[in-house]
């Protein structure tokens, strides 16, 4: 029952998955504080995705291949079919929008987690309740 939920929620060019190989989705789809997963992305990509969303490119797809790239560099501008210095452009944009470093394992680790969270939840551009007016 779990797989057949997150297969409906994230994985459905799939169509179908094994228990054993939802990794960490198994985990994420149990989370049950919608408030909490909003701040969690507002935090780790919430300038992203407003940038994101007012430019004509896509950080957080950017940011999502070269996670899924090992943070190679190569190998992530041929999969986005992107010149290797605009690429690189790129991530300096990320760094700097998010304030972050890339080179930083626990930074990939909450970015990475972060992406997920994205797919399955989306993001809420609205004010929480619990931010200073």
């Amino acid at each position: 029952m779990q797989a057949h939920k997150v297969v409906k929620a994230r994985l459905r060019k799939e169509k179908f998955a094994f228990f054993e190989a939802l990794g960490s989705y198994t985990i994420l789809h149990h989370l049950n504080n919608p408030t909490a997963i909003d701040l969690f992305l507002r935090k780790q990509l919430g300038p992203l995705i407003e940038y994101s969303d007012s430019k004509s490119m896509n950080l957080c797809h950017t940011l999502d291949v070269y996670l899924k790239n090992n943070g190679n560099v190569n190998s992530t501008s041929k999969e986005l079919f992107m010149h290797r210095s605009s690429l690189l452009y790129r991530l300096e944009r990320i760094e700097s929008l998010l304030n972050i470093r890339l080179n930083d394992s626990e930074t990939r680790f909450n970015l990475m987690m972060a992406l997920k969270l994205y797919e399955m939840y989306g993001y809420r551009k609205k004010r929480l309740p619990d931010e200073d007016a």
